[in-house]
């Protein structure tokens, strides 16, 4: 018998297993360890279902398989459960691990059996309590009958369940902290890491489901004040707050819905600040109006700022603030498959076009009514995607819909500031979906760049921006290097001025006056800058700028410099800063490794840029565990390159090499 339990146990072991096949590796080691018959058919069956899910998976989309197979996905999340329920049945002897680590090949598993078996638990558990919940709007869905106000009351009535998943995931959470996934199987590893990123999302999502009936206006009406960003006119915030918009949600339905000029939302019988400098000295703006609220990259402190500007004909009070940029709409539409538009049908590599052309006066004659209602399309494109939405959701691919989403929310994008709903505020604000300028954990860096030129220059200009730490200098020495090019082939003098073209794309063929804020951790000291000083006649008030870098603030948080340029078409320009950073950048671990964590927070209305972070360390270190993002170039120097499209977290740890 021991034979042949051990020869099973070697198969499973040999085996070319799939990804998330760890259950099956589990269900090998507790034969191994305990030799009970019982075990043996919990894993044969269970290494059969896995068999046949995985199979249903490869044969079509995960929406599709479970349009075309609901039956049997329950039917296999159930017998999953099962299976994980009998082996939990001997959870008590699975403690016993430990002691056979030293075991060839299946020790590894059995010194974490237990926690493997708890995870697999509270997955289980937790898929099985969501699809009984789900599956009643799953057979509405496959009937085409499935619309927001029917999963806003499906949600306020799935509360208990939705919240007994939590728990679940939680001990979930749990489990997979006590594991140690490097010392398991190559073939586990990957799932495991996989599972680092997703079950803080599901415990997210399933938080968010519980308050989303409150947000979704379940059982009082909620009103959201939504942002329309220009992002061809780049801001802090994203971009120049084009239009502004009230939404009103009842049950999950939309009630009402406004859009209008941000300029039409302006009370100059009231009080306002002043504005910031550099928008006095670049535009020749005074005084700080709703539309230039978002001057402030930390989207809380933003929306602070915008509702005491916000000053509509009537007082209204929200229960929240959605910014939402070109790209946004543009990815939106592209999930949606479509929209109709006044006859139009729109689609994702449309849309812009659309907008430009909507945007343009007809004949090139600039009209009172035309500047009246240039921007009446978005108010019509909001209300198509919103008939597109409120109708039944049969033929939406949510699937796409929903990655959609997070990759905007991720990228800043969409920025959403809960203001009633504090437990939802916390979920977004802990994933960074609040648009908040992030505490530093040690190194950190925001480049915040603002167009201040009246003009759509923004999309014309690239970036890259490369990120040098010198860690064997004390304290440790940073040298940042903004490279901008304005790909414009258009010959134009740089001469500031407000000008409409006829056609919006003409407008993006100008010079580019711009401001940029550098954002590093509390305590950096400025070494030395660039200098970029632009003639009295290219700037708005006729008082040249110098073109030194400014600290403009010191916080407990960041010490933040400003700088401004002017980029003529067809030319480049480098920005450069050398600083010193705080020695609390450099860490030494337990264990005695040095860590060098470096948080990079992606600006909102770029959709990517190209950044490389170079990290000098003594030649005589070896990497310790560090992730395969940083190679080495030549001794003591590490790189990582990557397209930055959200924010990102580096980490380098590294141990004096003994022998060197």
């Amino acid at each position: 018998m021991e034979q042949k339990i051990n020869g099973f146990a070697a198969l499973l072991t040999s085996r070319n297993l799939k990804r998330g096949a760890w259950v099956l590796l589990l269900s090998g080691v507790l034969l191994v360890g305990l030799g009970s018959w019982r075990v043996l058919r919990s894993a044969l069956s269970l290494q059969a279902h896995l068999t046949e899910a995985q199979a249903l998976l490869e044969a079509s989309s995960p929406m599709e398989t479970l349009k075309t197979h609901p039956e049997q996905v329950g039917t296999l999340l159930r017998e999953l459960r099962a299976d994980v329920v009998a082996l939990r049945s001997v959870r008590g002897l699975a403690r016993l691990g430990p002691a056979l680590e030293w075991l060839p090949k299946v020790g590894p598993l059995l010194a974490q059996a237990t926690p493997l078996l708890d995870l697999a638990d509270g997955l289980t558990e937790a898929g099985v309590l969501a699809w009984d919940f789900g599956e009643p709007a799953l057979q509405v869905w496959q009937s085409g009958a499935l619309t927001p106000e029917l999963v806003t009351g499906m949600l306020a009535d799935g509360r208990e369940p939705i919240q007994a998943a939590h728990v679940a995931v939680a001990r979930a959470q749990t489990a997979y902290a006590q594991l140690t996934p490097a010392k398991l199987p190559w073939r586990l590893q990957q799932p495991l890491k996989q599972l680092e990123s997703l079950l803080p999302l599901l415990d997210d999502g399933l938080s968010l489901a519980a308050v989303a009936p409150d947000l979704l206006g379940e059982p009082s009406p909620r009103t959201y004040l939504f942002l329309a960003l220009n992002d061809d006119e780049l801001r802090p915030g994203g971009g120049f707050i084009t239009a502004v918009g009230e939404v009103e949600v009842r049950a999950g339905q939309i009630g009402g819905v406004t859009f209008a000029d941000s300029y039409t939302v302006d009370d100059f019988s009231q009080p306002y600040p002043l504005a910031p400098e550099a928008l006095k000295r670049f535009m020749g703006v005074d005084l700080l109006v709703f539309r230039d609220s978002n001057w402030n990259p930390d989207f809380p402190a933003a929306v602070a700022q915008g509702l005491e500007l916000y000053r509509p004909p009537r007082e209204v009070a929200f229960d929240g603030v959605i910014a939402v940029d070109q790209i946004a709409v543009q990815r939106l539409v592209g999930a949606l498959g479509s929209v109709k538009v006044g006859g139009e049908t729109v689609t994702e590599e449309s849309l812009l076009t659309y907008i430009h052309e909507s945007w343009s006066p007809p004949g090139g004659e600039f009209t009172t009514e035309w500047r009246l209602s240039r921007k009446d399309f978005m108010g019509e494109l909001v209300q198509a995607m919103r008939q597109r939405v409120e109708g039944a959701l049969g033929d939406i691919d949510l699937m796409l819909t929903g990655k959609t989403v997070l990759q905007l929310l991720d990228g800043h994008h969409i920025q959403i500031a809960l203001l009633s709903n504090p437990a939802a505020a916390d979920v977004l604000a802990a994933r960074g979906w609040d648009g908040a300028v992030h505490a530093p954990q040690g190194d950190f860096l925001l480049v915040s760049e603002a167009n201040v030129g009246y003009n759509k220059a923004s999309p014309k200009i690239t970036r890259s921006v490369a990120y040098e730490v010198d860690l064997t200098q004390t304290p440790p020495v940073a040298t940042l290097t903004l490279t901008y090019t304005n790909t414009s082939q258009v010959q134009i003098a740089c001469t500031p001025e407000t000008r409409w073209d006829p056609v919006y794309v003409e407008m993006m063929e100008r010079c580019y006056w711009a401001y940029v804020r550098v954002y590093t951790p509390s305590g950096s000291q400025l070494l030395s800058a660039s200098h970029h000083p632009i003639p009295a006649e290219a700037m708005w008030g006729g008082e040249a700028w110098s073109g030194e870098a400014q600290l403009l603030s010191e916080s407990a948080d960041h010490t933040v410099w400003g700088q401004g340029f002017l980029l003529p078409t067809r030319e480049q320009t480098v920005l450069s800063f050398s600083y010193t950073l705080p020695s609390t950048v450099l860490r030494q671990d337990v264990e005695g490794a040095w860590v060098y964590h470096l948080d990079w927070q992606k600006q909102p209305g770029l959709r990517q840029i190209p950044v490389r972070v170079s990290l000098r360390v003594p030649q005589n270190v070896v990497s310790c565990n560090t992730l395969e993002v940083f190679l080495v170039q030549t001794n003591g120097l590490w790189v990582f390159e990557e397209p930055l499209q959200a924010d990102r977290a580096l980490e380098f740890r590294y141990c004096m090499d003994k022998d060197g």
